[in-house]
């Protein structure tokens, strides 16, 4: 043992994903894929801060 102390890194949290089917016009899913390409995200990824931008909008959700 050397008698270095090990620094602890705080680990990021990960929320539970979970899977929803949801039933979106043609043109809006081939945009949300070009979309996700063109910024290296991905489509669930998009729409999950869409929808949580709309919550907190309409009062649905805190923070």
């Amino acid at each position: 043992m050397t008698g270095r102390i090990k620094a602890r890194t705080s680990k990021p949290i990960i929320k539970e994903k979970r899977q929803m089917l949801l039933h979106l016009d043609s043109d809006v899913i081939k945009d949300l894929k070009k979309a996700a390409v063109d910024r290296e995200s991905t489509a669930s990824a998009i729409a999950n801060e869409a929808i949580e931008t709309w919550l907190k909008k309409n009062e649905l959700r805190g923070g």
